[in-house]
């Protein structure tokens, strides 16, 4: 359902965030896929589920996954930053 890939997606992203790869400088294509299959995957369920009674209604699934969105998008663009610099000093 739902809400456990919803769970499941946060954990990886948390555990990226540990492994330093969001503030630290690290950056690799492995990284840069799951997070832009994250990104695609919230905005699927939006455009799926917006209609869908209880989405924005009382449990905020609507909420939690607009945040999702925006924490990966937030972090990918952080990884294409850090990408060019690296490509641009390898030059």
């Amino acid at each position: 359902s739902y809400l456990f890939l919803w769970d499941r997606l946060r954990a990886i992203r948390k555990d990226f965030i540990l492994q330093n790869f969001t503030t630290g400088g690290l950056v690799n294509t492995i990284v840069v896929k799951a997070f832009e299959r994250m990104a695609r995957f919230f905005i699927v369920m939006e455009r799926r589920l917006a209609n869908h009674p209880d989405w924005h209604d009382g449990i905020a699934h609507g909420k939690h996954n607009a945040e999702s969105l925006s924490e990966t998008l937030t972090a990918l663009i952080a990884f294409y930053e850090m990408a060019f610099k690296l490509g641009k000093s390898e030059e």
